[in-house]
C-alpha cells in the first residue's frame, strides 16, 4: 500500500512538471496536450478507479481545458493545489459521464423488462424498474466526493452528525458503508476516527475491503446476496444525500 502511494505521489510530480512546462512554452499545447492527456489516463487508471476506456472522451476534454490559455490563468499554479483542482475537475467528468451514461441506457433497461414481461410496462412499473437500477448502480454522492478532500473538517462535522442521528442499530451499517465509500474514493485521510476501525485496519494492514452486500448481511445475518446488494447501494445513496443535505443548511457557500 505505502508502496503505491509512492508510485502515486511520483506521478502526480509529473502530471504537474508537465503542466507546468505548458504555461512556458504557450507554442507547445499540442504536444503537452498528448503528455499530459497520456499521465492523466495513468493517474486515473491505475489510482482513481476511473474507467479510462469509456471515459476517454472526457479525460481528455478536461486536458484540453486545463491548457487552454484563456483559462488556465484561474487554475492553481502550485502543485498540492492544482492536484486537488484536477481532481474535482476529474469527478465532474466523472459524475457528468455517468448521467449521460444513465440516460442512454435508462430506456434500455425498461426495454429489458418489458421484454422478459411480454408486456408494455405501466408508468408506475417504469418508475419502479429504474429506481431500483439507480440504486443498483449508483452509489456516490458527487456533491460530497467533489467536496470532501478540499473541506475536511467540514466533512467530518457532517458525517459525525449525520451517524449521530441514525438509530443505534443502524449506525453502525451506516458507518461501514460510507467507509467503504470512502476507501474506495480515497476520501479517508481526515476522517479516519469517525470511520469503521475494523474496515480502516483491514484495510491499511492488507490491502482488504468487504463488499457491500458483504456488510450488509453482517448486519442484517437473513438477507439474501441480491437483496443486500441493492439495499447497501441505496442506503449509501441516503446518507450521501443526508450529508448533502446537511452540508447544504450549514455550509450553502461550500456548494459556489
Amino acid at each position: 500500500m505505502e508502496e503505491n502511494n509512492v508510485k502515486e505521489e511520483l506521478l502526480k510530480d509529473k502530471i504537474f512538471s508537465c503542466f507546468s512546462n505548458s504555461l512556458n512554452e504557450p507554442n507547445r499545447q499540442q504536444t503537452f496536450l498528448g503528455q499530459l492527456s497520456d499521465l492523466i489516463y495513468r493517474w486515473c487508471k491505475g489510482f482513481l478507479n476511473f474507467n479510462v476506456n469509456d471515459m476517454g472522451l472526457e479525460i481528455f476534454n478536461i486536458v484540453k481545458r486545463i491548457l487552454k490559455e484563456d483559462s488556465n490563468a484561474n487554475i492553481p499554479k502550485t502543485r498540492d493545489d492544482f492536484i486537488k483542482y484536477l481532481l474535482i475537475a476529474l469527478k465532474t467528468g466523472k459524475t457528468e459521464y455517468k448521467r449521460n451514461y444513465e440516460s442512454k441506457n435508462k430506456d434500455n433497461v425498461v426495454r429489458m423488462q418489458e421484454s422478459y414481461l411480454g408486456r408494455k410496462l405501466s408508468e408506475d412499473e417504469k418508475d419502479n424498474v429504474l429506481t431500483i437500477w439507480f440504486e443498483h448502480e449508483v452509489a456516490e454522492g458527487p456533491n460530497i466526493d467533489l467536496l470532501i478532500n478540499s473541506n475536511i473538517a467540514i466533512i467530518y462535522e457532517a458525517v459525525k452528525t449525520a451517524l449521530e442521528k441514525k438509530q443505534d442499530r443502524s449506525r453502525d451499517c451506516y458507518r461501514a458503508l460510507f467507509t467503504l465509500h470512502c476507501i474506495e474514493n480515497k476520501h479517508t485521510e481526515g476522517l479516519f476516527s469517525i470511520l469503521d476501525q475494523d474496515i480502516i485496519t483491514s484495510f491499511q494492514k492488507d490491502d482488504k475491503k468487504p463488499m457491500q452486500y458483504e456488510i450488509w448481511q453482517k448486519y442484517h445475518p437473513n438477507a439474501l446476496k441480491s437483496s443486500s446488494e441493492v439495499q447497501a447501494s441505496k442506503n449509501l445513496n441516503d446518507f450521501l444525500r443526508d450529508l448533502e443535505k446537511y452540508l447544504k443548511e450549514k455550509n450553502p457557500e461550500i456548494f459556489h
